[in-house]
């Protein structure tokens, strides 16, 4: 019977679900970059410290390093929604007190909203491939004729209205 291997520090340390990579890709999901600084063009890294409890639940965090131009708030409210995951060190309540390094690249932010947006529209019409529009209205004027005297001149309106409906069998 093999032994099992005892951990080499006797406090855990909380880490981000999924590793650096799905922690970089929630902090560019939960951006929203501040108007005031796309317009200045404030673009940089900001250094936010932050508290981690037992549950992995962020608190405490303040700017070390920062921008201004609103990104310093929107620092703070993004390491503020992050979740870690929770450690069970023997009973033992520990806080984490970590650094958090931000960085704010407007080209980046827009790149990846507008990669964002198609994908929402892919899915979309990948999620709905028998997407049936179920009422349209359609208005139709005819062009005036030519060559017919003004006296018999008359407005001609059509409307159309098609509806489609598909039973759950597909009929």
């Amino acid at each position: 019977m093999k032994k099992s291997r005892k951990p080499e520090s006797f406090i855990q340390k909380t880490v981000y679900p999924g590793g650096l990579d799905a922690l970089r890709k929630d902090i560019m999901e939960l951006m929203n970059y501040p108007e005031e600084a796309i317009k200045a063009n404030v673009e940089g890294s900001i250094v936010v410290t932050m508290d981690i409890d037992n549950k992995g639940i962020v608190s405490n965090a303040k700017i070390k390093k920062g921008l201004g131009h609103g990104l310093d708030e929107e620092a703070v409210r993004i390491a503020t929604a992050l979740k870690f995951t929770s450690t069970h060190n023997r009973g033992v309540r520990v806080v984490f007190h970590e650094t958090l390094n931000i960085s704010f690249n407007i080209r980046e932010y827009l790149k990846y909203k507008q990669e964002k947006e198609a994908a929402k529209m892919i899915q979309i019409k990948t999620n709905n491939p028998g997407l049936q529009i179920q009422n349209i209205q359609i208005s139709y004027n005819t062009p005036e004729p030519k060559n017919v005297a003004p006296e018999k001149k008359e407005e001609v309106k059509y409307n159309y209205t098609i509806a489609t409906n598909k039973n759950p069998e597909g009929n």
